[in-house]
């Protein structure tokens, strides 16, 4: 299993994202679930280092210097189990540090 961490990635398709909040009681669209990704202050996509599917995410609100509050993980139902979810939960703050140093 190679699975790849992006924080950053041309446009993404919203077909690319059907199939997450399976379990969901009434779950969003695959467009809703590009523009959430889209409109947080920070998104990092879980990929398949094989294929590039998008297998999992998180999404987290910041204030852009010292907090980041995630919001929304998702792994696809067919790679729950693999340790993406745990991976993905503190990807937000490493990304708002490699911002914070990218602007100093």
């Amino acid at each position: 299993m190679d699975v790849v961490y992006r924080d950053a990635w041309p446009e993404l398709p919203a077909a690319a994202l059907a199939g997450f909040c399976a379990d969901w009681r009434v779950p969003p669209s695959a467009e809703a679930v590009r523009r959430v990704l889209a409109g947080s202050a920070v998104a990092v996509l879980a990929q398949d280092g094989t294929t590039g599917e998008v297998v999992g995410f998180v999404t987290a609100l910041s204030d852009g210097v010292l907090n980041a509050h995630v919001t929304l993980i998702e792994v696809r139902p067919a790679w729950r189990g693999r340790g993406i979810g745990s991976l993905l939960r503190p990807r937000p703050c490493g990304t708002m540090r490699s911002k914070e140093s990218a602007r100093r």
